[in-house]
């Protein structure tokens, strides 16, 4: 006889009594043969049919007369009626739902037909009867009797109430491939109050210059250029400078006025709107754009673009306006009017003006109305810059002393436009000599020493930061509401439309238990709606990256997360439509079990997942047909891999696990199938064993899909049986004789009687008061002592077994730990093993603690005498693979472990499937067996952290995230520190970039250090690489554990001594440099056992105890620089736990390099830089005698080993320092 299924019906003949089938066939044995014959054996065990419902397997009961619920196909009791749907003997009716959703759907629409063709015929035959009517927007017959502002008001000579912005370039060199590197940089000043125009033939430099000035392109390093004595990138500048490009760039929906308004409104945050409004009306009335004001800008023609570029960038009142070719596309009339508004602007009553241009052949009279020309000559030298009008008497002055042939004197005269005449003259204007009217302001201005603007470069408005975003969405939802309403119509009955689709295909499918068409129908699902809402999602950027609007806007005034934000703000109107749209007649059509509330639920999270992608492609691809391309492949692709399973074979798990589409069809279906089997059992599987002890014992034992199964109980402590006992039962079959025993996996002490033979071991099952217990310690210092937090690590890599033996002897080390200043240690495995030759690697029992290095009680005392002294304690766990002989291998092996090893080469046992779920039992086998390890280990023992050994090897983040989560609510407040082994290193692994893992090792760190100490390969780029981790890619302090040895390595002495058979005092020099690299790199320090005293020992697989008389006062004095290197240890240890508020931070910027004599040097300072610490490191073999290092900021320096002072005053140039072959040196600045 077998179990019953929960609403299953199993007819006649079998007998069904207590949730059991009873009957006289024989069970198959295998389970294709049962799933064939079902349940004890019978022709048929189906599901109740629909209909009806069993309230066991035995009864079936109609459905008919009833009215309050429904019953599809096996189920043990009716279902609640659906909101919305009528239910009539015991079925489903969406008949009145469906002709509601209809009519409202049909209804919308109808309305928006109207309001189109309403709008249309108010376009075309009302608009104009109603012109003469006053509007807000109407502006006046004469723009001089609107209320401007100051800044359209001509300067009536009384003094300004705010000053320009001057424009000074010293030395700049522009960045061109043809500048010539010999040839000094423009040096001028700009002055405001005036139009200056950049001159010159084709490709002289002058749109670079242009850009230059506005921070667009950097210049060389030796020179800078100052706006009002500030970086064209700092954010005080972001609303005071504009910039009219060439190309015309703005809105192709929105109105001329809307387009200009909305601009100067997000730049001019402190004004009135109305004057806001008159200012944008007076504009672009001076550039005869007022029977323009709502044309929609799309069909505006080119010259009358051009004006609203003009207009966008004036109306925002800019201090500082560039122009590139504003004239380009104009009539001679409008470039008349353009003068005439910049000659106002200019000299207005609020501020001088600067005004620069690039500007080609200009007529006679615009070029009279230009102030100052800043002429280049084709080979990019600033040739003349001031006065317009003493500029063609010096060019041709230049060229007078040049003997020009004929023909070149008559292209140089012949023109009658002194502005041709000065451009022809620029073609033979010598290269090596320039004019400047202000070439002297910036020699003698001390405030000319420009400081770089923080590595974000694009700017944003710190008046506030939020009223840009409320523009934005006001200007957002005119575009959509007022301008595309249209558009939006299309998509959202586009998502009703294809919800309709897919439930006509699967109508009423869910009632039937039919559970293969639900793969199908999650699929669609997935990818119906996934790919719509991609495509949709185009949008929020898609229009403003291909008319570039928002490169334009972000680069001006409004910062990129200001942009995202308020797009993604109004993107939420169709983040929570689109799903209620299409799920409307989805969930009609198909009547799925679950609610209406669960579907939605997930169609919100894919909605927001499929956002994600498509702004990512919106902005990765600027043309739009191939951003539609790609969020279509993107969905397609995503949905292909996922399948149509809810599990899937481990080797697509890990692709699998990035696709959408997975999540959603998984999750769909693990909420239909609770409604499918409802189950009121009560049996928990929740883990492979497990026991509880009262007043009887009771054992629950898992082993799924072994034929056979039993608990064999042994009582380790019963006396000895008599000689006729012990006779009788050699005479008599034994339990072992014909089954395969093995120890409890979840046992948490093991006894191996002396064997290291698995199949002799038992597990120690310990009862106290009939319950079961661990042991009896009582914990002493959990409250009482201060745990450093995760970024103020100093770590201690220990082998117990090595180190001394057990861990009382860890224990009675305290003093030494604490001399040497570490305030954590990190245990090598503990979890009990086969042999001694793996450091317990090759775990066996994976809740049993090894019995060589002690008890659980002691095990305890070590973590509770640590914590006690503010010591942390981190243990190694080795969850990738398993000895052989675990009991796990033994009860199913590929239950728990993949069948064959990934790489045969790199296997070192069985690798635990965290991909395989069974279905069957709900349950991960691997992942909930190694989780209740992990768990177990943590709450029992206290411990502060956890290494993942080769965690690339697990490579299941889903997992490895789940179990780090959880580790940290079981410590609580505590500080808890994850940290993987992740060969080679990747920032990918920690959760600062969407991984698990608080760190990971930093291998390269190691490789990069060795290389440079022991084969003298010094590359700086490499070594800066180490030090400051984020250029890696890392993020925090505590993303990284560097080190110069480990476990996995030999100690730096012993390669030091292989490599180059250096010992003593120069291989100890090497060490010393290593250290001080680790204390003050960015990043967690870690040392490996005896290292700091220089164990010479090689690695070995066998035990190999530390030399601890390297320490001992010896007559001979030969450990002399054994004991010395353990004091430098402890120096450099107290230095990162004093200054910890420096070395804890990113704050690290190196600050000079000499290649040639191997010399760099990085500055260390804290948020405040009130301390400050400087490292000097000399990886040459030469010693350096009052070496100048330069870039030390002014202050008090001591050299922390010496403490020797250093004054280096605010004139001071260097730091005048020697140093020796190998040697770090730290000096520190308190302020």
């Amino acid at each position: 006889m077998i179990p019953c299924r929960d609403s299953a019906y199993c007819p006649s003949p079998l007998t069904p009594s207590g949730g059991l089938c009873l009957t006289q066939a024989q069970c198959a044995s295998t389970p294709e043969q049962f799933q064939e014959l079902g349940c004890g054996g019978s022709v048929h065990e189906g599901f109740c049919p629909n209909g009806s419902y069993c309230k066991n397997s035995s009864n079936i009961i109609s459905c008919d007369n009833l009215s309050t619920g429904y019953c599809p196909a096996g189920v043990i009791k009716p279902l609640d009626c659906p909101l919305g749907f009528r239910c009539k003997n015991g079925i489903l009716d969406n008949n009145k739902i469906w002709d509601i959703a209809m009519t409202v759907a049909s209804s919308v629409l109808g309305m928006l037909l109207v309001i189109q063709f309403l709008s249309i015929l108010w376009e075309k035959v009302f608009k104009n009867l109603f012109k003469k009517k006053k509007n807000y927007k109407k502006h006046p017959n004469d723009p001089e009797d609107l209320n401007t502002s100051d800044y359209f008001r001509l300067s009536q000579g009384h003094q300004k109430k705010e000053s320009g912005i001057d424009v000074t370039l010293k030395d700049a060199r522009l960045r061109l491939p043809s500048w010539d590197k010999k040839k000094s940089g423009f040096t001028c000043t700009i002055k405001s109050g005036k139009i200056n125009a950049i001159m010159g033939q084709s490709g002289c430099g002058k749109t670079s210059l242009l850009y230059a000035i506005q921070g667009r392109k950097d210049i060389q390093r030796k020179g800078l250029i100052s706006l009002a004595h500030r970086h064209p990138l700092e954010t005080f500048l972001s609303d005071k400078v504009g910039y009219v490009p060439q190309e015309d760039v703005m809105h192709s929906d929105l109105t001329v006025f809307e387009t200009v308004y909305f601009s100067a409104r997000a730049r001019r945050l402190t004004d009135e709107p109305r004057l806001i409004e008159n200012d944008v009306k007076f504009v672009l009335a001076k550039l005869d754009m007022s029977e323009k004001y709502e044309k929609i800008t799309e069909t505006l023609s080119g010259g009358e673009k051009k004006r609203v570029n003009i207009a966008i960038e004036i109306a925002a009142c800019p201090k500082l306006l560039l122009l590139d070719e504003p004239t380009s596309g104009l009539d001679s009339v409008i470039c008349d009017k353009l003068f005439d508004l910049l000659s106002i602007i200019k000299q207005n009553a609020f501020c001088p003006v600067n005004i620069i241009m690039i500007i080609h052949q200009p007529s006679f009279e615009l070029f009279q109305k230009i102030d100052h020309v800043i002429f280049l000559t084709p080979q990019c030298f600033l040739a003349y810059q001031g006065d317009r009008k003493q500029a063609l008497a010096h060019v041709h002055k230049s060229i007078r002393e040049m003997s020009l042939n004929e023909s070149d004197k008559l292209q140089v005269y012949k023109s009658l436009n002194e502005c041709d005449k000065c451009i022809y003259a620029l073609r033979f204007h010598p290269n090596n000599e320039h004019h400047s009217e202000h070439h002297n302001d910036t020699s003698n201005n001390p405030e000319i020493n420009i400081v770089e603007p923080p590595l974000i470069k694009l700017s944003i408005n710190r008046r506030s930061i939020f009223k840009p975003i409320f523009f934005l969405i006001h200007r957002t939802l005119v575009q959509m509401c007022m301008r595309n309403y249209a558009t939006e119509s299309i998509y959202g009955f586009a998502f009703f439309i294809l919800g309709l689709t897919i439930g006509k295909l699967f109508k009423n499918q869910t009632q039937l238990c039919d559970i293969k068409t639900l793969p199908s129908i999650y699929f669609l699902i997935s990818f119906g709606f996934g790919m719509a809402a991609c495509i949709s999602s185009l949008r929020l950027f898609g229009i403003e990256m291909a008319d570039k609007t928002f490169i334009r806007e972000s680069r001006n005034y409004y910062h990129p997360f200001q942009y995202w934000l308020a797009k993604t703000i109004v993107d939420l109107i169709h983040l929570f439509s689109y799903p209620l749209l299409f799920l409307t007649m989805l969930y009609i059509e198909i009547e799925p079990r679950s609610t209406f509330g669960q579907y939605y639920g997930i169609l919100l999270v894919t909605a927001f997942a499929c956002t994600g992608i498509g702004q990512f492609v919106s902005v990765a691809c600027q043309r739009t047909e191939n951003s539609y391309l790609a969020a279509t492949l993107i969905a397609l692709i995503s949905c292909l891999i996922s399948g149509f399973n809810p599990t899937k074979r481990e080797k697509l798990n890990s692709l699998v696990f990035f696709s959408f589409s997975r999540h959603i069809q998984r999750q769909l279906f693990i909420y239909d199938m609770d409604r499918y089997i409802q189950t009121s059992t009560t049996s928990n599987y929740g883990s492979v064993w497990s026991t509880q002890v009262m007043s009887s014992y009771t054992f629950t034992l898992f082993a799924p899909y072994n034929q056979k199964a039993g608990l064999q109980l042994k009582n380790v402590n019963a006396p000895e049986k008599t000689e006729n006992e012990e006779k009788k039962k050699t005479n008599e079959p034994t339990f072992t004789e014909i089954w395969y025993t093995f120890v409890d996996p979840y046992a948490t002490d093991v006894d191996e009687r002396g064997s290291d033979d698995a199949h002799h071991s038992v597990g120690v099952l310990a009862i106290k008061d009939g319950k079961r217990i661990i042991d009896e310690y009582e914990w002493k210092h959990e409250n009482d002592g201060y745990l450093v937090p995760n970024d103020e690590l100093i770590i201690y890599e220990l082998h117990v077994g090595d180190f001394f033996q057990k861990f009382k002897d860890v224990t009675n080390k305290i003093d030494y730990f604490k001399k040497l200043g570490i305030n954590a240690i990190e245990l090598m495995p503990v979890k009990q093993c086969q042999g001694i030759h793996s450091w317990g690697y090759n775990p066996r029992y994976n809740f049993a603690i090894e019995h060589m290095y002690g008890t659980t009680y002691e095990f305890k005392e070590m973590v509770d005498t640590m914590h006690g002294n503010g010591i942390r304690v981190l243990v190694d766990g080795v969850y990738n693979h398993t000895d052989c002989s675990s009991p796990l291998t033994q009860i199913d092996h590929d239950y728990w472990f993949h069948h064959e090893p990934k790489c045969k080469e790199l296997s070192w046992g069985p690798e635990w499937n965290y991909q395989h779920y069974d279905p069957k039992y709900d349950v991960w086998p691997a992942r909930k067996y190694v989780g209740d390890s992990i768990r177990y280990l943590v709450q029992e023992f206290h411990i502060d952290g956890l290494r993942f050994d080769s965690a690339k090897q697990i490579q299941h983040f889903e997992f490895l995230t789940t179990i780090v989560k959880q580790t940290k609510e079981i410590a609580g407040e505590k500080p808890f520190y994850c940290v993987s082994e992740y060969l080679p290193d990747d920032p990918i692994v920690t959760i600062d970039r969407g991984g698990p893992m608080d760190g990971t090792w930093h291998d390269r760190f190691y490789y990069i250090l060795k290389d440079a100490l022991i084969n003298d390969n010094v590359q700086f780029e490499s070594l800066k690489a180490c030090i400051d981790g984020r250029k890696q890619g890392y993020v925090s302090t505590t993303n990284l554990v560097n080190y110069i040895s480990n476990h996995d390595h030999d100690r730096l002495l012993v390669e030091i001594n292989q490599a180059k058979q250096l010992f003593g005092k120069d291989a100890m020099q090497r060490i010393r440099l290593g250290v001080v690299v680790l204390m003050t790199s960015i990043g967690i320090p870690l040392l490996w056992m005896g290292e700091e005293f220089g164990e010479y020992k090689p690695k070995a697989i066998e035990q190999s105890k530390l030399d601890w008389t390297l320490l001992d006062d010896r007559e001979d004095k030969s450990n002399e620089e054994n004991k010395a290197l353990f004091e430098y240890w402890c120096l450099m240890i107290k230095l990162r736990n004093d200054y910890k508020h420096i070395l804890k931070t990113l704050n690290l910027d190196f600050i000079y390099e000499d290649s040639k004599l191997k010399l760099f040097v990085y500055h260390r300072y804290d948020d405040n830089k009130s301390d400050q610490m400087i490292i000097v490191i000399n990886w040459s073999k030469q010693t350096y005698y009052d070496y100048n290092v330069p870039n030390v900021p002014a202050g008090k320096w001591i050299e922390w080993q010496t403490k020797q002072e250093y004054i280096i005053g605010k004139n001071t140039v260097f730091l005048t320092i020697t140093t020796e072959p190998y040697q770090g040196k730290v000096f520190l600045c308190n302020k």
